[in-house]
């Protein structure tokens, strides 16, 4: 079985029968009604006529795959199938040693601040409970700060096939490729998708592909080719599902994947390089599918050191060419993200549908979006009518956490009339038209992309604005953004049925002086765009380069052929390589594109960064004061009334002249952005927020522990006990991850091990039997 995707999915679409799964990889791995709602997720729900192809990403519900056998004499563990764990942690000769039966107060459940308990101290956890893993599952759940309704969903990755044939009935071949994965590696899915996808389009029997077709996604809206093409794949050859079969096979052969490493890797006759984005707190796999894969490392894997450069997925989307139209904009939809409001995104291809829904939800980093994010939806979605019901008579938004919903069909601006935020984002390379009015027209034989003309639509009013059809790489200024529609009348929700555009209702007053946020945003845009080319070049060679772990040791491309390589021109073509062996140099598919791209990225980050600084200082007195080492590993410590959102507005109230951000109290009175604030902690992102301190607190305790100091500044063996019971709950939620972190175990592991030749004698060698289960290969 493979640790990287659970499986691969063919489907056709014909008029005549429907959307047809023609093969899953490996064969049974999803259900019957599975088959029709991943069927149903990834339906193309629009006609885009562009002549290239398209990756985009959506989510599906974690029943679609079924239920692999398992051995009914074996207990179910809790293992993320990151390792197979079951057998090891029903060790029942070295827990009997515990002294009777059970493990002393404050195991994993009981929290202590101080001389004060938080928790019931009275309660005591049973032996099982270490062997079944339980309650290192209860802490990965407490830990998320996730809607439990999206704790169970899979993450799809699908390459949209449309040609033209006259051979064909209905003169179209109309396919997807997909993947569903566990894993929020996007940049992996997508290389894995780019070799898999054309060489399953020249194994087709209707209609096979015999030279490269560019292809348009997330992190490469500009259309192109990455690799060569390989005629060793041909319909006389294989078939389409003989090519899934051998791509699932070889990726279950790859190493395991764990966050922060850097694989080289070969699919399908193809070499890659890629680095996996660092951890990010999520849900461990569920109970209902476990499943058993090994950590295999080898040759393959470079394991980064935490000290050097790392870059999450979202760092790889090109913000300024996704949303370079939107700069009057986007820092109100930041302030509708932060405040857990819902938005509506629409577009005109599926690339650029998912393309914008992950590149707004990235807007609010170093946070890691956790609310109900749509990235590509459609109208054959089986939650489609309940969402679409949201805002309307008696079915309000969810008040905790934001509903992002991004998708290509008009029909949604009258299903979806309860929503009253809604952004579009137009795709240049499409012909598509909404109502027979052109959203975007297509560039013009002679045009270059950077200076494409916008084509005029017309608002509400019937005045002509600008729409946001093109993408300006090298200009000297910023591009106009498309006004914002301050309507609040239904006449403003009918006049989108005429073409998108952006409007925002909030029920509430927005807090940030927004004009100036977007000026002095557009005025950054200007002096990037300002500077040589050369500089830009050479800024965006340094990104890419970080991207790949950095440091002494020169990177490696990120995209290696053995036969080819290829790079985008400028007009969305490709062009060949001839020598044999040279490398894929970073291309605008998968790094950043340019500088301007970076800085708005580095501009949104420093905006978050500001606004989360009060957080961050309430977070670090409250450890500070009250906090022994390792308490917070403690299930259920951050549930407790010590980081409840009261404390923390409380807190900032008293010491607001202090913690403040400047951009907040130089402008504006405390009465006017504590609102903001109490928008901001009464949802997920503040727990997601708070459980990311939490842990950025426990590695820094990890990296920092000695041994001596701690037998002399904790004497009590009972506390000792309850620090080592702890970190272990941790330790053990990462291990049974789907892909753990290597070094975050080895650190845990060695303190756990020095931990436990400090505790009393007739516990030591069961507590370093179970630090022993902890260990990888």
């Amino acid at each position: 079985m493979s640790a990287w995707v659970e499986c691969f999915v063919s489907v056709r679409f014909d008029l005549d029968i429907g959307p047809k799964v023609e093969h899953v990889s490996p064969r049974g791995a999803l259900t019957d009604d599975g088959e029709r709602l991943v069927a149903q997720a990834a339906f193309p729900d629009c006609n885009p006529d562009c002549g290239h192809e398209f990756i985009f990403f959506f989510t599906v519900r974690d029943g679609v795959l079924r239920d692999p056998l398992i051995d009914d004499t074996e207990p179910m563990s809790s293992s993320g199938g990151g390792i197979g764990s079951s057998a090891r942690l029903t060790d029942d000769d070295n827990m009997s040693r515990v002294s009777n039966g059970s493990f002393p107060s404050a195991v994993y459940g009981l929290a202590r601040v101080g001389s004060n308990t938080i928790l019931d101290s009275s309660k005591t956890f049973p032996v099982a409970a270490l062997k079944s893993g339980a309650v290192g599952k209860q802490r990965s759940l407490n830990r998320i700060g996730e809607p439990a309704k999206d704790q169970g969903r899979l993450l799809g990755v699908a390459h949209y096939r449309q040609k033209r044939d006259t051979s064909v009935p209905r003169g179209y071949v109309q396919q997807v490729f997909l993947l569903l994965s566990r894993l929020p590696y996007l940049v992996a899915h997508e290389l894995i998708l780019r070799v898999l996808a054309p060489r399953c389009s020249q194994c087709c029997h209707l209609s096979p592909d015999t030279s490269r077709t560019c292809v348009a996604s997330a992190m490469g809206p500009v259309p192109s080719s990455m690799f060569a093409f390989d005629a060793s794949f041909h319909p006389a050859h294989a078939t389409q599902a003989d090519v899934l079969d051998q791509a699932y096979d070889e990726l279950a052969s790859w190493p395991s994947p764990h966050p922060h490493v850097q694989y080289s890797v070969s699919l399908l006759h193809q070499s890659l390089s890629f680095v996996t984005p660092p951890r990010e707190l999520r849900p461990i796999r569920s109970l209902q599918s476990p499943r058993s894969t090994k950590v295999i490392l080898d040759d393959r894997v470079r394991i980064l050191d935490k000290r050097q450069p790392s870059r999450h997925s979202q760092d790889f989307f090109p913000l300024y060419h996704l949303l370079g139209d939107h700069l009057a904009d986007i820092t109100r939809i930041w302030e509708l993200l932060i405040s857990h409001e819902h938005l509506l995104i629409l577009s005109n291809t599926p690339s650029m549908s998912s393309a914008a829904a992950l590149a707004v939800v990235s807007l609010i980093m170093p946070i890691k979006f956790v609310g109900d994010l749509r990235s590509y939806f459609t109208v054959q979605d089986v939650d489609f009518s309940t969402l679409s019901k949201l805002g309307k008579k008696e079915t309000p938004f969810p008040a905790q956490h934001s509903v992002v919903v991004s998708g290509t069909n008009p029909f949604f601006v009258r299903a979806f009339s309860g929503w009253k935020h809604m952004l579009s984002v137009t795709d240049q390379f499409s012909h598509r038209v909404v109502n027979g009015r052109g959203l975007a027209g297509p560039p013009a034989a002679s045009d270059e992309v950077e200076g494409m003309a916008p084509s005029p639509i017309r608002n509400g009013s019937g005045m002509e604005e600008r729409t946001n059809s093109s993408i300006m790489i090298d200009t000297a200024s910023p591009r106009s953004a498309t006004p914002t529609s301050t309507m609040s009348s239904k006449e403003a929700w009918a006049s989108l049925q005429w073409g998108f555009s952006n409007i925002f209702q909030t029920q509430f007053s927005f807090v940030l002086n927004h004009k100036d946020q977007a000026a002095l945003l557009q005025d950054r845009v200007s002096q990037c765009l300002k500077l040589p080319a050369e500089v830009q070049r050479l800024s965006t060679e340094e990104a890419a380069n970080s991207a790949l772990g950095g440091g002494a040791a020169p990177a490696a491309p990120p995209v290696s052929s053995p036969t080819a390589s290829t790079a985008p021109n400028n007009k969305g073509g490709s062009t060949s390589s001839s020598s044999p062996t040279s490398s894929c140099p970073p291309t605008s598919a998968m790094f950043p594109t340019s500088l301007v791209d970076e800085m708005v990225r580095r501009f949104f980050f420093s905006l978050t960064t500001e606004f989360l600084s009060p957080v961050r200082v309430w977070f670090d007195d409250i450890v500070k004061r009250s906090m022994e080492p390792f308490q917070l590993c403690c299930a259920g410590i951050l549930d407790t009334p010590l980081f409840h959102q009261s404390k923390f507005l409380s807190y900032l109230k008293d010491n607001r002249k202090a913690i403040a951000p400047r951009m907040l109290k130089d402008t504006m009175s405390h009465s006017t952005y504590r609102v903001l604030y109490e928008r901001f902690s009464a949802g997920v992102l503040f727990r997601s927020f708070i459980n990311q301190l939490a842990s950025q607190w426990i590695e820094r305790e990890l990296s920092t522990f000695h041994a001596d100091a701690w037998v002399t500044d904790v004497p009590s063996e009972q506390r000792r006990l309850d620090m080592f019971i702890n970190l272990h709950a941790f330790s053990l939620t990462e291990f049974e991850s789907h892909d753990p972190d290597l070094i975050l175990l080895a650190s845990a592991t060695a303190v756990l091990t020095e931990m436990a030749v400090r505790l009393p004698s007739h516990l030591q060698r069961s507590f370093l039997d179970k630090v022993e289960m902890l260990r990888l290969p």
